[in-house]
């Protein structure tokens, strides 16, 4: 679904209301405060008593320091399928103190996210459909995205975002989300299945430049669905549970699975449910997966472990997918493991062509270490990371598909992801077949606005 006009519409529409409503001091009755547009952390710009602005949908959480226990609207996961609070939503497309308009008790945000890369060093048998950062040294528009999260009354939050790709723009989220109390939800549209630490933290706030690479070959990311969540204890069990329409995955393990057109609906598959279940016993991880405390905060030890499934019932293929995942910080060091195992059956009368010949069975291990340090009196924080993956996109069978991939980096940022700059190493060693020559050296830019 194309939707180039919307972006325009949605920033005049924004700006209208910013300029229209928040009137200027001199032209308000004695005692009348005026309506503000401003940078908002945990408690900015809201009346005394007010409730802050809550799960993943608004904006606001990503203002919080890791650790922190979330802004929420009865606390239940956030609309992108997150259990760790404050992950934000399209895809974390928000930023870290996002420009809202508060307007009595409905809260506005203007998200967005925009990363370019410059690929410095590419190697002769470098392609983007086998993982590839670039194909040629360059620079490319990783992702640059665009949305507008709504929350009202402090339990109904809306928001949609929308993407830049060839054609021009194409839909990203669009989700509503209603709390009835802390522990339970509901949300409902074109939002991500619960699936995947890495998957479910914004690309925008990964420690190095992206996901690994099995994360954004086998996490389904977004898809059509309805589902419960909630947080129990808050933090002690967050779980988040759907029904969805059925996906598929594209041919290329590299490739991922297909994100269709949301207004489309259900054509031509079954459906699939997907669940998660993870706890943070000792205090929020919070939005990033670098640990970007400060001051006494960063002493707390903070750990989480997750497991997630998914079943699926596609047009050409029916699968299982399972995955867990562990994760901790303590005094600027990050850990972040995670296992991710699928199996795909080809269906005997599929209603769209077939993506897959026979069963097959894939596995992908990620693990990453990191250590960021913070510039105390200024805005500023250093850090390096290293990643290693095992990739098997064929279990069984031996060929080019089983990879170890090592990337090493460091990054520096400016109020933490408001600006961020990435330089990285990346590796391949393939197990099998003939070695390719895929390295490359990668300079991204990043701002989450």
């Amino acid at each position: 679904m194309r939707i180039i006009p919307a972006l325009p519409t949605a920033l005049a529409v924004f700006g209208l209301a910013a300029t229209t409503l928040a009137a200027p001091p001199s032209e308000l009755t004695d005692g009348q405060k005026p309506l503000q547009v401003k940078a908002t952390g945990p408690t900015d710009g809201l009346s005394d008593g007010q409730k802050p602005l809550a799960p993943g949908m608004s904006a606001p959480p990503r203002s919080m320091s890791d650790g922190q226990k979330p802004l929420t609207v009865g606390a239940f996961p956030p609309g992108d399928g997150s259990d760790t609070k404050g992950y934000a939503a399209s895809d974390g497309d928000t930023s870290v103190h996002p420009l809202t308009l508060a307007i009595g008790p409905a809260q506005v945000s203007l998200t967005g996210l925009v990363q370019a890369q410059v690929a410095m060093f590419v190697g002769e048998d470098s392609l983007l459909a086998t993982g590839a950062p670039a194909e040629r040294v360059g620079v490319r528009l990783r992702r640059g995205r665009l949305g507008l999260a709504a929350s009202l009354w402090d339990q109904l939050e809306v928001q949609v975002g929308f993407e830049a790709d060839a054609d021009g723009a194409q839909l990203l989220d669009a989700n509503l989300a209603f709390a009835f109390m802390d522990e339970i939800g509901i949300s409902a549209g074109f939002k991500k299945l619960p699936f995947s630490r890495f998957a479910l933290i914004s690309p925008g706030y990964q420690a190095l430049a992206d996901r690994p690479l099995g994360t954004q070959a086998m996490a389904p990311l977004h898809q059509l669905g309805i589902g419960l969540e909630g947080d129990i204890m808050n933090g002690a069990l967050m779980y988040s549970v759907g029904a969805y329409n059925g996906f598929e995955r594209n041919t290329n393990f590299h490739e991922g699975f297909a994100e269709p057109t949301a207004t489309l609906g259900n054509r031509f598959s079954k459906m699939a449910l997907g669940a998660r279940l993870s706890t943070e016993p000792l205090g929020y991880l919070g939005p990033h997966v670098a640990d970007l405390r400060t001051g006494d905060a960063k002493e707390a030890f903070l750990l989480g472990v997750g497991a997630s499934f998914y079943y699926n019932g596609g047009s050409s293929t029916t699968g299982l997918g399972v995955e867990g995942d562990l994760a901790f910080k303590i005094y600027g060091l990050h850990l972040l493991a995670e296992v991710i195992w699928d199996s795909s059956s080809p269906v005997a009368q599929p209603t769209t062509g077939n993506t897959i010949v026979a069963d097959l069975n894939r596995l992908s291990v990620a693990a990453e270490v990191g250590y960021t340090y913070a510039f105390e009196r200024d805005p500023f924080h250093l850090g390096a990371t290293v990643r290693v993956e095992l990739l098997d996109d064929a279990m069984g069978h031996d060929d080019a598909g089983d990879a170890l991939a090592v990337t090493g980096g460091v990054s520096f940022y400016w109020q933490r992801h408001h600006l961020k700059f990435n330089l990285e190493y990346q590796h391949r060693s393939e197990s099998h077949g003939a070695a390719l020559d895929n390295d490359a050296v990668l300079l991204q830019l990043s701002s989450a606005l």
